[in-house]
């Protein structure tokens, strides 16, 4: 079987998906704690010499991250548990020198395209989060361009496609000047800008962010036509909403679809807000039918959802993945793909998740 039009999530973390992915290879099954060993021991010994960090500091570490990845019937214990020691796996995972940055993303990129190929994925979207700093977002696409060029042999065809990542206080790597910046970049980098397949808005659902997401989709929008005109070119905008909707009012999240599908958008990723079924949502009959206007209007425009099934499981009212209403949105002719969102917090894979829905 081959799998085709996946999106997996790297961005910073595709450093740590790399040694998952090396000690996954040479384990043959979950990560565990030799995570430990091979993820820290020799980058942590050498960060003590630099005396970055304590060596109390690194045993309370070692403590802490035992079994982080290894319960595959708990993944709200492994993400809550991932992003609580985040900061930390980043300071020691993360390449800050130039060099460092585009070898690293290079060997990344190699070692997840061989993995993809053994699985027989032909196509993937792999993630990339641009910095503020354009000249490390450089260094950070050049890297990944070259492992992708590497592996040009194997089965896999990869392409980027660039995130712009929301945090509780807005979009920490995307502001109008370094969109600009970013955009110039890749007109004048042709082998880069070949192996952009679009931009995606992730991260935190914040519903306010609703009039940056606008003003950046109005500027990628322009950026297509201009492609489109040059070259023939479009790339594919899409935006992370409606998994995490639990804590949000029927009401704004009603209101923020009906902006967004305003917007010249091409996926959304998730979008459970609008086809989770009325059982799992306590909601009037007046709020679901709205909903389903909406979904209505993403099959009318053939906007993509990105269903990640492990992901949305989790993060939703649904308790499992036959609850995942894959039949009816063949039925309405719905536009959809399986995805794993990122593999490595939820210890899956495009292999799994597909099994999994089959499964269901």
């Amino acid at each position: 079987m081959t799998y085709k039009d996946q999106h997996l999530h790297y961005t910073g973390s595709l450093p740590l998906s790399y040694v998952w992915l090396k000690i996954k290879d040479f384990r043959g099954g979950p990560i565990d704690d030799v995570l430990l060993e091979n993820l820290f021991s020799r980058q942590v010994s050498k960060r003590l010499k630099e005396g970055n960090f304590s060596n109390e500091t690194y045993s309370l570490f070692k403590k802490d991250v035992k079994g982080l990845f290894g319960s595959k019937n708990n993944h709200a214990c492994n993400y809550k548990k991932f992003f609580e020691l985040y900061g930390f796996i980043q300071k020691i995972t993360k390449p800050r020198k130039s060099q460092e940055i585009e070898s690293t993303y290079r060997g990344g990129i190699s070692a997840i395209v061989s993995y993809l190929s053994k699985l027989k994925v032909s196509k993937v979207d792999i993630f990339a989060g641009p910095l503020l700093d354009l000249e490390k977002t450089k260094y950070r696409l050049r890297g990944m361009v070259q492992g992708l060029k590497d592996n040009k042999n194997l089965s896999v065809k990869g392409s980027i496609r660039l995130t712009f990542i929301s945090t509780e206080k807005g979009y920490k790597n995307i502001n109008q000047q370094s969109l600009g910046k970013l955009l110039d970049y890749l007109i004048s980098d042709e082998e880069v800008f070949g192996y952009i397949s679009g931009f995606d808005f992730s991260g935190n659902e914040n519903v306010g962010n609703i009039d940056i997401i606008s003003s950046a989709v109005d500027r990628l929008s322009s950026f297509n036509k201009k492609c489109h005109s040059q070259n023939n070119r479009e790339l594919k905008i899409s935006v992370h909403a409606g998994e995490n909707f639990t804590n949000i009012s029927p009401e704004k999240y009603l209101s923020y679809f009906d902006k967004l599908l305003k917007l010249p958008i091409d996926g959304i990723g998730h979008g459970v807000f609008l086809w989770v079924p009325d059982n799992f949502v306590n909601y009037s009959r007046k709020v679901n039918k709205r909903r389903d206007e909406l979904l209505k209007r993403v099959i009318a425009r053939n906007i993509e959802l990105e269903i990640c099934p492990t992901s949305n499981v989790l993060f939703s009212p649904l308790k499992s993945y036959k609850d995942i209403p894959l039949n009816y949105f063949n039925k309405i002719g719905l536009k959809y793909s399986i995805n794993t969102d990122n593999m490595t917090i939820l210890s899956t894979n495009i292999k799994t998740e597909l099994r999994m829905v089959n499964k269901s």
